[in-house]
């Protein structure tokens, strides 16, 4: 079996299946940059099974951002291939040095799209081309990564398309809960409030909508106090519930509570939020401009938006109409983790037969 480390920031819980998938048919290790982030309250356990990397690196925080930089050499042992953490990160420009250096194949896994980059030109534009060019593959999460390889002067043999995912039979069997009619008008918006996410834009829409309508905010932030704040000042106070931090085991059971999720923001690289509540059998309302929204558009229950307060309550309104309760078998099933976790071991095989 392939010897493969796929070394990223830290274990995201939603990635759990698709080691546990790939341990089954690989030598697979796992190396975590760190066991948490500031802005995550995440394990740093692996599954069953999943052997970690033997990583050791310095975290840098500056505000949002996290850069990560190796304290020594990674890749132990004998290899046949390393899955890249993100490119911006210093110790993936180590760690492509180390691999080739040790003759280890590269595979870099990109879920970014074109809309989502704030360097389209310039010096950081042309390091990020040269990064992808230099790696022996390319695992892309959907329609807009994918056309933004390519544009990265990628060939097309050395992308593998996946569909980002997660456990979605699990959380489509969790996620039964009140009853149709409690929660047609019922939104949810689940996430970290910072500006990106453009929850006070999420509440001027709501303001526009009946007074029966309900929204749960769901997550923490910097901008928690001012937008609790505007949603006094919109007179909807009352009716919008600041749940605070929810832990991701529970977020099956709080997708329960409502009829479609929101997500509003200005930009997102992707936005996986959207395929849980699709696997829950929720509608989305889903901002045009995100990386997830080429992938679910035609799906059923899938209400796209512009990212003003007008689109938005729009796309909510339309949603609550055309609600007749959860989707029964949501096509978002198919998406699961066992298939991403093939893709992957096939972007490791393109890695190991290139010349």
């Amino acid at each position: 079996m392939p010897r493969i480390a796929w070394v990223t920031n830290v274990g995201a819980p939603y990635r759990h299946r698709v080691w546990a998938a790939m341990a089954h048919a690989t030598e697979l290790q796992v190396g975590l940059l760190a066991d948490n982030e500031p802005n995550r309250r995440w394990s740093a356990d692996l599954p069953t099974g999943v052997p970690r990397l033997r990583t050791k690196a310095v975290a840098l925080h500056r505000g949002k951002l996290h850069l990560y930089l190796l304290r020594r050499p990674a890749l132990h042992g004998r290899l046949d291939v390393v899955i890249l953490p993100g490119w911006e990160l210093p110790a993936s420009w180590q760690l492509l040095i180390e691999a080739k250096l040790r003759r280890v194949r590269t595979v870099a896994f990109y879920e970014s799209s074109a809309g989502s980059h704030r360097f389209a030109t310039g010096p950081v534009a042309f390091l990020r081309r040269r990064y992808f060019r230099s790696v022996d593959a390319v695992v892309t999460v959907g329609e807009a990564s994918t056309r933004a390889v390519l544009g990265f002067g990628v060939s097309a043999e050395r992308v593998v398309r996946t569909d980002n995912t997660v456990d979605v039979a699990a959380i489509h069997s969790a996620a039964q809960g009140a009853s149709v009619e409690d929660r047609r008008d019922t939104y949810i918006c689940l996430g970290q409030l910072i500006h990106r996410k453009n929850v006070d834009g999420l509440l001027e829409a709501f303001a526009k909508l009946p007074a029966s309508a309900r929204l749960v905010v769901a997550g923490e932030g910097p901008e928690e106090a001012s937008l609790r704040a505007r949603a006094s000042r919109l007179g909807v106070s009352d009716r919008v519930d600041f749940r605070g931090y929810v832990p991701y085991a529970q977020v099956p059971e709080l997708l329960s509570e409502a009829a479609t999720l929101v997500l509003a923001s200005r930009t997102e690289v992707y936005g996986l939020v959207v395929v849980e509540a699709l696997a829950g059998g929720l509608h989305v309302v889903v901002a045009d401009n995100s990386g997830v929204f080429a992938d679910v558009r035609e799906l059923t229950g899938v209400f796209p938006a512009q990212s003003t307060p007008a689109s938005i309550a729009s796309a909510m309104c339309r949603s609550a109409e055309d609600w007749t309760g959860p989707v029964d078998q949501p096509t978002i099933l198919a998406r699961t983790p066992e298939a991403m976790a093939d893709d992957v071991v096939r972007a490791c095989a393109v890695a190991r037969a290139r010349r």
